[in-house]
């Protein structure tokens, strides 16, 4: 995966953040590592790709495992490895990280569609 630039709203004021993709995580293979840079402000923030791509579901099991996670709200979506953002930060960065992801995913199947 390349690295890109995000787009977004963190505490009320337009950011332009730097992502870099660094690895999977190995205590869990939901997670994915990246470095996010905006501004002065680095660390590095894991975020549960699980959460934000739903995977293909194949059977009502699935359905509702996959519905029971993301519904549950002691689901960790994103963490910082460090202290330079805000939990509601992170939390924002993880969810621009994982829209931007799957959006990406969905766009690259359609054109093989």
């Amino acid at each position: 995966m390349r690295n890109y630039k995000l787009e977004l709203q963190l505490n009320g004021k337009h950011a332009v953040i730097a992502v870099n993709y660094l690895d999977n995580q190995s205590f869990d293979d939901c997670f994915v590592r990246y470095e996010v840079v905006w501004g002065e402000r680095r660390s590095k923030i894991m975020v549960n790709e699980a959460y934000y791509s739903p995977p293909v579901i194949n059977t009502p099991e699935e359905a509702i495992a996959y519905f029971e996670m993301v519904n549950n709200p002691h689901v960790l979506t994103a963490f910082s490895q460090g202290n330079e953002f805000t939990e509601e930060e992170v939390l924002g960065i993880g969810r621009a990280i994982g829209k931007f992801n799957y959006e990406l995913k969905a766009a690259f199947y359609q054109i093989f569609k």
